[in-house]
Parts: C-alpha cells; sequence; structure tokens
C-alpha cells in the first residue's frame, strides 16, 4: 500500500480533556500550513516522518497509518465517551489532510461519535468545505491579524483566514476562538485591539486564551532545532485581556497550550 492510501500521525492520544467537550481521543496529524515560532508540537509542522536518536536509540515522529488503523484505534475508546465526547482531530493543520480523511470522517458520524478539529484555518476552503460536513465543533487559533506581519511571522495568508472564518459562521458551525499570548508577538497592544474588534463582528460560542509555555524544549532539542523560548506573560494582562472579550458578551476562559 503506498503512503497516498494513507495518513501521516505522530500521536493517537488517548483520554484527553482539553481538547473538547467531554472525554476525547485526540490525533495527531503531521503536516501544517504554517510555521509560528512558539509552536509547542514542532514534530507536526514537516509533512514527512523525522528521524530522531535518544538514548542511542533511533525513533520516528510520524508514521503512516490507513484509515481503518485510525478508525479501529479511535473506535477502542467509545465506551468511554459521555454525550459529550469523542474525537479531536489536531496537527499540525489537520484541514490538509481532509481529502484523504473524509471516509473516515464519514465513518466517525455514522457511529454517532462528536468530532472536533483544531485548526488555524489556513487552508483551501474546499478542505473547509470537506469538514463542515462532519465536524461538530471548530476550535480555531487567531494568531496575528495584521495581514504583513501574519505572512513575514507565520507565513500565513491572512485573507485565506478571514474568509474561511467567513465561511464557517455564514453555516452558523458551532466555533472556539483559541487565542494563543505569546509575548511580542500576539500580545501587543495593536494585535489585541484588532482581536478584540474581530470579535466583536464574529462571536464565537467561546474563547480560550492559551498561555504560551516551554514545555516542547526536548522536542525541539531532539529535532536539532532552536526554540524560541518564551518569557512569562503577566497575569494582570492576561486577567485584563478575558475581562475585555467577556465585556463583548463572550464566555471565556484561560488555559494552557
Amino acid at each position: 500500500m503506498t503512503k497516498e492510501n494513507r495518513v501521516l500521525v505522530t500521536n493517537i492520544q488517548h483520554f484527553c480533556l482539553d481538547d473538547g467537550p467531554g472525554i476525547r481521543t485526540t490525533v495527531f496529524l503531521k503536516g501544517c500550513s504554517v510555521w509560528c515560532p512558539w509552536c509547542a508540537n514542532p514534530e507536526n509542522i514537516t509533512e514527512k516522518p523525522e528521524i530522531y536518536y535518544e538514548n542511542d536509540i533511533k525513533k520516528t515522529f510520524g508514521q503512516y497509518m490507513t484509515l481503518k488503523e485510525i478508525e479501529e484505534e479511535v473506535l477502542k475508546d467509545i465506551f468511554y465517551y459521555d454525550e459529550n465526547g469523542g474525537v479531536t482531530w489536531s496537527g499540525g493543520e489537520p484541514l490538509l489532510q481532509m481529502k484523504k480523511m473524509e471516509p473516515l470522517l464519514k465513518k466517525i458520524k455514522e457511529y454517532n461519535v462528536h468530532q472536533v478539529i483544531e485548526t488555524s484555518l489556513f487552508a483551501s476552503p474546499e478542505s473547509l468545505d470537506i469538514a463542515m460536513k462532519y465536524i461538530d465543533i471548530f476550535m480555531v487559533d487567531i494568531k496575528i491579524l495584521d495581514s504583513e506581519k501574519c505572512n513575514n511571522v507565520l507565513g500565513g495568508n491572512i485573507i485565506l483566514f478571514l474568509n474561511n472564518v467567513k465561511k464557517l459562521f455564514s453555516q452558523k458551525s458551532q466555533i472556539i476562538f483559541r487565542i494563543p499570548l505569546i509575548d511580542s508577538y500576539t500580545t501587543n497592544e495593536e494585535n489585541c485591539n484588532a482581536i478584540l474588534n474581530f470579535l466583536s463582528k464574529y462571536k464565537p460560542n467561546k474563547v480560550e486564551l492559551l498561555i504560551g509555555h516551554n514545555y516542547a524544549e526536548k522536542k525541539y532539542y531532539l529535532l536539532g532545532r532552536k526554540m524560541l523560548l518564551l518569557p512569562p506573560i503577566r497575569n494582570s494582562f492576561v486577567d485584563e485581556y478575558k475581562k475585555a472579550i467577556e465585556l463583548l458578551g463572550i464566555e471565556t476562559t484561560i488555559c494552557k497550550i
């Protein structure tokens, strides 16, 4: 079987509580459309397996799995999902895999298993169209809204992002916006004000403020990459930002990434 018939996966994590409502199984798909300097999952950025050595043992980030293999692994937990739990497709950018993944998404839906996707929305409208047929909740990152900075820092096209957001809201999809709080990148006054203006127009079901961390340092070391060490975000800033979003009538929570 060729790799064209398989999907590149780095991890399938069971009994997750932070990737959507209820008890969930999170599938991490490898490959991303942007390159965030603060990425907490650097092993999921490139669209190919990556070899590394740990204690002189050769290992690999990423393995090709058939849709059937992923289905079987996910359905191991079906009896643990409560009325809110289910499967979360994460990455990387899972929207990049939608054409290959559609038969699996359809199958999971036939089992009446709730599906969430974690996405930056930097992906083709066609990929989003596929996802919208099966996904129950979209957890969408809002990173940098300035067009030039978005392109220079992330390699992202802000027009593509905005068009995809508009499409999601036009279909009345359930949406959670996630805002990573990264010092000097996303928390400057200009970007914060732009996000508040954006939220006043597109009011999601919920907003999550994600506090950046340095927990991925070992993975960067194993990959031979230099990690951006993040300074701590002031608690007072986080509290003020949370209150500003709540004043827009949007439920807001604080969590780690």
